[in-house]
């Protein structure tokens, strides 16, 4: 016997979507130090916490236009805290990202328009947590993705890159549940 379903537009939708990412605040976190705070603020770097009653921080670049080695140390200090940077425009290279130190909690990396490339991709497995991966503008190519295996990511973005269509979809078939914006 044949049956028939319908099913609506929105429906079929949201069963073809991959899972998003929602950000939660993660737990056990200790204080960052005032004064490192205070010294990212000083050199116009946003810092904020991910959420009320947690100590979990996101560090926004968006009003720096230059980083240097001790931007990243006091980075480093607070290692523990972070879990979102975001890097977009400045002139992150793989040496800065290769100094930075393992993030046990960064969820949330955006280095979109930056020097980053294929071998700086490499750096990413020390980022336990890696959910989010913004790569737009940069010079990363099919051999930079392959750096992404054994990852956490549930989403890249891998407009303006030169990611090849083969590339993106030999990517999308290691990682079924990765969600790839190209």
């Amino acid at each position: 016997a044949l049956t028939t379903e319908t099913i609506s537009v929105e429906d079929q939708a949201q069963k073809d979507e991959k899972p998003v990412y929602k950000p939660q605040p993660t737990q056990n976190i200790p204080p960052a130090e005032e004064r490192l705070v205070m010294s990212l603020q000083e050199q116009g770097i946003i810092v904020e916490k991910i959420a009320d009653g947690s100590n979990a921080l996101s560090v926004n670049f968006v009003n720096v236009r230059e980083l240097n080695g001790s931007t990243i140390k006091e980075l480093n200090a607070m290692s523990q805290q972070l879990t979102a940077v975001k890097f977009t425009g400045l002139p992150l290279t793989d040496q800065m990202l290769k100094d930075m130190a393992a993030f046990p909690n960064l969820e949330k990396i955006q280095l979109e328009k930056t020097s980053i490339s294929d071998e700086g991709l490499a750096e990413l497995k020390k980022f336990p947590k890696l959910e989010i991966l913004n790569l737009y503008g940069t010079n990363i190519s099919d051999n930079g993705l392959k750096n992404l295996a054994n990852t956490s990511l549930k989403k890249i973005n891998l407009w303006n890159t030169k990611a090849s269509q083969q590339g993106i979809r030999t990517l999308e078939s290691k990682y079924p549940d990765l969600k790839v914006e190209a």
